[in-house]
């Protein structure tokens, strides 16, 4: 819902996490999930600037740090205080930088087929990570400590793998589905969702420029 007002008259934006629910804990885990598929595209798109990549490194830690709490305390109000500045610190960022394919490949099988987007964020993510562990690797272990401990000896990759590891162990964790199919989807009636998902205008601002056929490539990955 978005409030309609004269510009220049808004002094604060007040966050209540006391607002904020979810039907079960698994479904506020998707919720976290998906707001960091969207944080961590934005810092690795080729929009992304200084300001940005400040808003969104924190926004990331916070939705971690919310989500370990949850699925431990699913009602901890400290976690919901933290999803809430996580969910603001995004949006600023997200604002001056952009979305990936991952939020557009969840828009458009949700938009197609009903899935809920934070569930199909939550299968994409880790695919996602390690698609940019080829592409913008030095940024994703920039961000490899937030997920989990690391051995700052080890070399690069094996700490974008790291991440990618500690993300699939909470997944494991919460029991949510590691595939596409796990949602009675048909490959073949995905292709047409990739073309969809090509068709958004953030798409051309990934870390690499992607054809319909490299977007389905991807969707099979996760299939």
């Amino acid at each position: 819902m978005f409030l309609q007002a004269r510009r220049g008259i808004e002094t604060a934006v007040i966050l209540d996490s006391n607002m904020m629910g979810a039907s079960s804990a698994k479904s506020a885990a998707a919720t976290l999930l998906d707001g960091i598929m969207g944080a961590v595209e934005g810092y690795t798109s080729s929009r992304e600037s200084f300001l940005s990549d400040m808003a969104l490194r924190e926004a990331i830690a916070l939705y971690l740090r919310a989500l370990d709490v949850m699925m431990v305390r699913p009602e901890d109000p400290q976690a919901k205080a933290d999803a809430a500045r996580a969910f603001f610190l995004a949006g600023i960022g997200l604002a001056i930088s952009s979305p990936g394919l991952g939020s557009a490949v969840s828009f458009a099988i949700n938009t197609r087929w009903g899935v809920p987007k934070s569930n199909l964020a939550a299968v994409l993510l880790p695919y996602l990570l390690e698609s940019m562990s080829r592409s913008k690797l030095e940024k994703l272990v920039s961000l490899a400590p937030l997920f989990g401990e690391v051995d700052p000896d080890e070399g690069a990759s094996a700490q974008a793998a790291r991440a990618v590891e500690a993300l699939r162990t909470r997944l494991g964790v919460l029991k949510i589905p590691s595939r596409l199919k796990d949602f009675d989807l048909a490959l073949e009636s995905l292709v047409e969702s990739a073309e969809t998902a090509r068709r958004f205008d953030f798409m051309n601002f990934l870390p690499r420029a992607m054809t319909v056929d490299d977007v389905f490539d991807f969707i099979k990955t996760v299939y």
